[in-house]
């Protein structure tokens, strides 16, 4: 039996696939493997990668992450299950584990890079936890859509709110405004 795993094993074996947005990584990717007897270290069959958009939302990845990178790596590895090949060993000295997310993590800090941000919350919204949050004027928010405004024209603190309008806040982070 073969599976067809959502990240570039051997790293980000387990059960988060959302994690390595979280973790901020360069690439994504699918692998398609042989089942072994502990999870997501078969040998590898195919693999394929993209870089991570610069554009940072659930349909900008789901398109490309399952659409393209998930029928390449499932051709590549197809073609050598037909043709009988075993494929290759993965190097567990690169092996990293996609744990859940824990409670803390689930907490946005205001802190970081906007683009770091917008990978977490994507990953928080996608993966299986309570979703991101984070304190605005002191008060928990669950926080639903994070996006990167037209320009940055004030420097408050961090964390604080830049302005309001509708249902939208512009909060000051590491490097500039997110609305």
């Amino acid at each position: 039996a073969v599976n067809l795993h959502p990240t570039l094993l051997p790293a980000y074996r387990g059960p988060n696939i959302f994690r390595i947005f979280y973790d901020g990584a360069d690439e994504y990717g699918v692998t398609l493997h042989w089942m072994a007897e502990d999870f997501d270290t078969g040998n590898i069959l195919g693999q394929a990668s993209a870089p991570m958009p610069e554009k940072i939302n659930p349909e900008a990845i789901i398109t490309d992450w399952f659409e393209k990178t998930a029928y390449s790596a499932l051709i590549e590895g197809m073609e050598k299950v037909i043709a009988g090949d075993m494929g290759i060993a993965q190097n567990n000295s690169q092996a990293t584990y996609a744990a859940p997310f824990t409670k803390e993590e689930e907490w946005l800090d205001w802190n970081e890079s906007r683009r770091t941000l917008q990978l977490k919350h994507m990953a928080l919204q996608m993966g299986e936890s309570g979703g991101a949050k984070a304190y605005i004027r002191g008060k928990p928010y669950l926080i639903k859509n994070i996006e990167m405004p037209v320009s940055d024209q004030l420097s408050p603190q961090i964390g604080e709110i830049v302005f309001h309008e509708n249902n939208w806040w512009y909060i000051q982070t590491g490097d500039g405004v997110l609305r």
